[in-house]
């Protein structure tokens, strides 16, 4: 999953966002309890104009860091 969060946060960087989209939710997949991928996901999603899934995804990541 550190490998898909990492190559997510470069697609990003690059302006390829459905990519880093795709690959982040990968990264998800394996490690849900992560909050840092929910943060990347939730940071495209709203650079993607995506502000309600961003939103979703922001809140995650406070639960997950509540939970830590």
């Amino acid at each position: 999953w550190e490998i898909e969060l990492y190559l997510g946060r470069s697609y990003s960087y690059l302006g390829r966002h459905k990519e880093a989209v795709r690959v982040l939710q990968r990264a998800f997949r394996n490690n849900p309890h992560e909050p840092l991928i929910a943060f990347e996901l939730g940071v495209v999603h709203r650079l993607l104009g995506e502000d309600s899934r961003a939103q979703c995804y922001f809140h995650t990541t406070r639960k997950l860091m509540e939970k830590k």
